[in-house]
């Protein structure tokens, strides 16, 4: 059995070397690539595969990051973790919603419409479990405070 090929490689701007192991290149095949300002770059391919394929990543990561609910520093991962989940769950919520909607809406607009429908699918469970909720509001009630 072959070992992976590894690579380490450092970027002009970086200050420690990138180290990347991949099955799907060669360690020593250079791509040549033109930089932002008009010149020739030479990387090696894994890391310009990397860089293709990966900007899909960045982007939900970027995103999740903007409007976070869950930004204060804690020391149980766990919540931390679940918390992440969450958002990216809402990520591809989004995504999903604007592509099979004319009008496409924001991660706030979708959270709020989130938080709207949980709050009158509680309500409603409420009252058929009770019969009629004293002190709990109507869905009339909770859809006017909403608009």
């Amino acid at each position: 059995m072959t070992a992976a090929p590894r690579v380490a490689w450092k970027d002009k701007k970086a200050k420690t070397p990138v180290v990347v192991v991949s099955t799907h290149a060669t360690a020593h095949h250079m791509e040549e690539h033109q930089t932002s300002r008009g010149r020739l770059a030479h990387k090696p391919s894994v890391v310009h595969s990397d860089n293709d394929n990966m900007n899909g990543c960045d982007s939900v990561d970027q995103n999740a990051g903007y409007n976070s609910v869950f930004e204060r520093k804690t020391y149980k991962w766990r919540k931390k973790l679940f918390h992440w989940k969450v958002e990216l769950v809402q990520l591809n919520a989004l995504v999903l919603y604007n592509e099979t909607r004319q009008q496409r809406v924001s991660l706030i607009t979708l959270k709020k419409m989130l938080i709207s429908e949980l709050v009158n699918q509680a309500v409603d469970m409420m009252q058929q479990k009770q019969g009629s909720c004293h002190g709990l509001p109507t869905k009339k009630e909770v859809s006017r405070k909403n608009s």
